[in-house]
């Protein structure tokens, strides 16, 4: 007899001769297949007759009886062993059903149950009734025809369970994967540091950008829709390759989307080298467009990968609904979210995901590292080639945010108020322009995947035939609105995914016309909103105007506008401000104009032994100090709008007072880049959390007045130089 620890534990063991116990299991599990296939789908088994129905003594046995008789308990000690039945070799459960998963297993508690009166016999069913479920049957089996040829679930419950499961286990994944805040700064930090326009070439056009010449609506806040026909539809979503383009004479460029200065084996093979940072100027040398390239960051391929993995998830996790796989754009799955006014709307509101588990997938979609350092490096290129228009998109933004606290954008520190997800996994766009966008803004737009950018995936500028090489990681800004463009094909077993980021014109139209739209306004107050060249030209002006050489493109960047805070916070409270002598000394004097005005406490010292830290903090109060940070930043702009009607009306002092102005505005780039350096040292790190939190938020604050009143001088100092 074989060793067994139950002889030692708990004595001899009891055998039951006549219980087989592999036949009892297969029985048992062929009745509940049979139960579960009859309940889930009855479609999979043969329709039969009324005359046809099982009787009740033709039903299944009780699974009590599957055994072949009752159990017979033998007590004698050499019974012989159990042994296997000649040729059965039997399978896993899920291996003899897989299409029932888990549905077996939590019915086996219920097995030595009687079956149920449905299972053991029916009513007479009348031929009407057996007519009309034939009928049914069919037209379930046609719409699940329909649904698997577009690849598409069918009706029945198991697949829509199956793919409900799915999604739930999708969405767990990209909900787990979000990053710590601290390791996502960091990155964000490093991205912002690497956007550079250092050695930019940029690229000549005959382009006009007169308002005559471009697809923009009279009023100037969005795009001119056209009505094409169906030819014209038919020929914009036909596959198109570079060697086509070629053949029609558009200009080709060449671009391999990396750092200047790199030597990458793509430069190697062509032999050529394409600089990162590529301004598209107009036929006047204006930049109305960018190939901004990627962070000068060894591990940005991993960024690449990282967001083909998140896209792949998030299109497994989210419940597309059939607009969103077939549209204008192109044949492939589009998700978007953000803030969103026009098509329809009333009011200005986020974009719906319709449903709670769609908009938990986003919130985690949002959430990525990655997505948010793809993000993070197009709203840098916006500030670095069109600082003026980063202001104005930051403005709009800001103030729809204060009106209405419930609007939530999709990154934090991000001008842009929308965002598209295209999630591929083959995303090659039709020829389409987005007439909802900002006309004189841009469009950020970030190419993701594995497919050879010298073969395909190019991005083809219609209005300026040119076809562009678009590499995987690579980020682009185009004005979307009034630029047709569209993507050549891919390979069959290459990946190729987008991320677009945007601003609806109509929320600037909305809080232009105060917050409402323009059918509420009067006949009088409407008139000025529809005349949109006044509007065109000051978003012309908004760009920067002419960077046909290096050094012109890195001035243009405003130094304060590189590696800023840029800061959200609630304009500080009215302290102690004298009215006397405030910023009109700027019209008389050339020496730290403001000084006088700096009224309220210092930065308070921390307690620490750390002489650095100490030191740093003397350092950066005694700018603060030469530079004068006023205490009311509302009243300071109040004094500068008196000092400014003064200035406009002598020339002589207008010219005097505008060059101490500009000279007291060129002083206070530098206190920002002491803040930025002591801010980036790593002085802080010795704080206790008390004090990290009360020095921050000190430091904050003086960010924020700086930045308040050296927005307000600018803005008046272009009025006052453009006007008459």
């Amino acid at each position: 007899m074989a060793f067994s620890p139950w002889d030692a534990a708990v004595g001899e063991p009891i055998r039951a001769l006549n219980f087989q116990l592999e036949e009892s299991i297969r029985a048992v599990v062929t009745l509940q297949e049979e139960a579960a296939l009859i309940d889930s789908d009855e479609d999979d088994q043969p329709d039969l007759a009324p005359s046809e129905e099982p009787s009740a003594s033709e039903g299944p046995a009780p699974v009590s009886d599957t055994s072949g008789s009752t159990l017979a308990i033998a007590d004698a000690p050499n019974a012989p062993a159990l042994s296997k039945p000649a040729g059965h070799s039997p399978k896993p459960v899920a291996a003899r059903a897989p299409h029932l998963g888990d549905a077996i297993q939590t019915r086996v508690s219920d097995t030595n149950r009687e079956p149920s009166g449905d299972h053991a016999g029916s009513a007479e069913m009348s031929k009407e009734k057996y007519h009309s479920k034939q009928h049914s049957k069919a037209r379930r089996r046609t719409k699940r025809a329909v649904s698997a040829a577009f690849g598409e679930p069918g009706i029945s419950k198991r697949p829509v369970k199956a793919i409900a499961a799915k999604r739930r286990s999708a969405a767990a994944v990209l909900a787990s994967s979000i990053d710590l805040g601290a390791d996502i700064a960091r990155a964000l930090q490093a991205d912002n540091k690497s956007t550079t326009a250092a050695d930019a070439q940029p690229i000549d056009t005959q382009f006009s950008l007169a308002m005559d010449d471009v697809r923009v609506a009279t009023t100037a806040y969005v795009g001119k829709r056209e009505r094409n026909s169906e030819a014209e539809k038919a020929s914009a979503s036909t596959p198109i390759t570079k060697e086509d383009l070629i053949a029609r004479d558009f200009e080709y460029i060449p671009w391999d989307g990396r750092c200047a200065g790199a030597c990458s084996v793509y430069r190697q093979r062509r032999n050529v080298d394409h600089r990162q940072c590529r301004p598209i100027l107009d036929k006047n040398g204006r930049v109305f467009a960018v190939l901004a390239g990627r962070p000068r960051d060894p591990s940005w391929d991993q960024v690449n990968s990282d967001l083909q993995a998140i896209f792949d998830t998030t299109r497994g996790a989210y419940s597309l609904e059939p607009k969103q796989l077939q549209h204008r754009r192109g044949a492939f799955p589009a998700i978007s979210s953000g803030i969103s006014y026009g098509g329809g709307q009333k009011h200005v509101m986020n974009l719906s995901q319709k449903t709670q588990s769609n908009q938990a997938v986003m919130d985690s979609l949002l959430a990525q590292t990655a997505v948010r350092r793809v993000a993070n490096f197009g709203n840098s290129a916006l500030q670095l080639f069109a600082p003026r228009l980063y202001e104005h998109y930051n403005t709009t933004l800001y103030a729809l945010c204060d009106k209405y606290p419930e609007l939530q954008p999709n990154f934090p520190n991000n001008v842009f108020g929308s965002a598209t997800f295209n999630l591929g996994p083959r995303t090659v766009s039709y020829v389409h322009a987005d007439q909802q966008n900002l006309p004189h803004g841009w469009c950020a737009i970030t190419a993701v995947g594995d497919y050879d950018p010298v073969a395909g995936g190019h991005i083809i500028l219609w209005e300026l035939q040119m076809v562009v090489e678009f590499p995987p990681g690579s980020t682009i800004l185009i004005p979307s609105a009034i630029i047709r463009h569209s993507n050549t094909v891919i390979s069959p077993d290459e990946h190729r995914y987008s991320f677009t980021q945007y601003t609806a014109g109509g929320l600037f139209r909305w809080v232009e016309c105060g917050f409402k739209p323009v059918k509420a306004l009067t006949p009088k107050e409407a008139k000025k909103y529809r005349n949109g060249h006044p509007r065109w030209e000051r978003g012309l002006a908004a760009k920067v105007d002419n960077c046909a050489n290096t050094q012109l493109l890195r001035r243009a960047r405003n130094q304060r506008y590189q590696q800023k805070l840029k800061l959200r916070v609630a304009a500080p409270p009215a302290r102690t401000f004298s009215r006397g002598s405030p910023i009109a000394s700027m019209a008389r004097a050339a020496t730290a104009p403001g000084a006088d005005i700096y009224s309220h406490a210092q930065i308070r010292l921390p307690v620490t032994p750390d002489a650095l830290q100490r030191g740093e903090l003397e350092r950066l109060n005694a700018s603060l100090a030469s530079w004068g940070c006023p205490d009311d930043p509302r009243a300071f702009v109040e004094e500068l709008d008196n000092c400014l009607q003064e200035a406009s009306q002598d020339t002589r002092t207008r010219t005097e007072w505008v060059a101490h102005t500009e000279e007291w505005v060129l002083a206070g780039d530098p206190l920002l880049d002491s803040i930025q350096a002591f801010i980036v040292s790593g002085c802080m790190a010795s704080l206790c959390p008390e004090e990290l939190g009360r020095v921050w938020g000190e430091i904050s604050a003086v960010v924020f007045k700086v930045q308040y009143v050296m927005a307000a001088v600018e803005v008046r100092l272009d009025g006052l130089l453009v006007s008459p």
